[in-house]
């Protein structure tokens, strides 16, 4: 039992922010450098709203309902989903059919692991996970939705992946943790009653 902790305790890393934002940045200069205008800010907008929408849920449901199962949505997972899903996106629209789904699946597969590992490693219960992938997946099909019909020039699949690997090595042994700062914040708006006073 304890290999299978640490294993899903090293494929958690992989959703961690140290290395989400980074990969978020490599895709916002990449479209920004190469593709139409819309596709980048489409791509920022979708990263926003993800990232403010699961911290604004997290701060909501801790000083509302500070002890259910329902008080920490996954930012690992959200953000997981809406980073990794739209590196896929971007890369398999310009693949072969069979090519195209192998990629698809192999990201899911990823995203799938990071959100099963949140709850093996009991950082958050399996309702807290499944609203991060919805929200990760709204963000995701929205991104989707807006840049697909927009695409210009195809994907450097080879420089993705090396940036990719790169970010990977440097950054996964450096979490960043943004829930104590998530904590705090509810707490000095309930404790106000701005929000839900306990």
């Amino acid at each position: 039992m304890s290999w299978t902790i640490a294993a899903f305790g090293a494929v958690t890393k992989l959703g961690n922010l140290a290395i989400l934002v980074p990969l978020s940045a490599v895709m916002l200069g990449w479209q920004l450098a190469l593709r139409p205008k819309g596709a980048a800010w489409s791509w920022l907008a979708a990263c926003l709203v993800c990232a403010g929408g699961i911290g604004l849920l997290k701060i909501l449901l801790y000083a509302c309902l500070p002890y259910s199962e329902l008080r920490s949505p996954s930012g690992h997972t959200s953000l997981s989903t809406l980073v990794y899903g739209g590196f896929v996106a971007v890369i398999a629209a310009d693949l072969g059919a069979w090519r195209r789904w192998l990629m698809i699946g192999a990201g899911a597969a990823l995203v799938l692991a990071i959100a099963f590992s949140r709850v093996v490693v009991h950082a958050h219960s399996w309702l807290e996970v499944m609203l991060g992938l919805v929200v990760g997946v709204g963000c995701l099909i929205a991104f989707s939705l807006l840049y697909l019909p927009r695409r210009g020039d195809a994907v450097p699949m080879k420089t993705f992946a090396l940036c990719v690997l790169v970010i990977w090595a440097l950054l996964y042994s450096h979490p960043v943790n943004a829930e104590g700062l998530i904590h705090r914040i509810s707490d000095f708006l309930s404790a106000r009653s701005l929000i839900c006073h306990r």
